[in-house]
């Protein structure tokens, strides 16, 4: 997990995306992706989990393209046996778990590195109890619109 890093809307990035502001800003928000704007840079490489953190109580949201995160988001960075497994599908399956966890963090509750990184996710299992990237894969591809993600 990596931190994001700040920049400032209105000096550093624009809400509108042109020829030089291309890279989505990502905030800590729950609408539109989390995308807040747009910068000539990016910190974030595509096919990626970006969790809102404290401020969106482990909100998370998947980045398609390259992205700028904001300093109070998380980049989820896989270990390097397993970042094969991670696409659409398999992220799409990961964030919908993600988010089904953000009532621990409420009422005073924040989600920090460390919660985040403590924080146990059950997920299906091949017959040699690894996870079943396949089957997550799979899942969400069956789901009715899958197409449209």
């Amino acid at each position: 997990m990596k931190r994001g890093k700040r920049i400032v809307k209105d000096v550093d990035f624009s809400t509108i995306k042109d020829n030089d502001y291309i890279f989505p800003v990502i905030t800590p928000s729950k609408s539109n992706n989390s995308v807040a704007g747009y910068y000539h840079s990016y910190n974030c490489p595509g096919n990626t989990i970006v969790c809102g953190g404290e401020a969106s109580g482990f909100y998370s949201t998947y980045q398609e393209e390259e992205c700028w995160v904001m300093d109070r988001s998380r980049i989820f960075i896989p270990k390097e046996k397993i970042s094969n497994k991670i696409n659409k599908y398999t992220s799409m399956f990961l964030i919908t778990i993600f988010n089904k966890e953000q009532f621990k963090y409420s009422y005073g509750r924040s989600a920090n590195p460390n919660n985040i990184l403590n924080t146990v996710i059950k997920l299906p299992v091949d017959k040699y109890g690894n996870p079943d990237w396949n089957y997550m894969e799979e899942f969400i591809k069956r789901i009715q619109f899958s197409d449209l993600l």
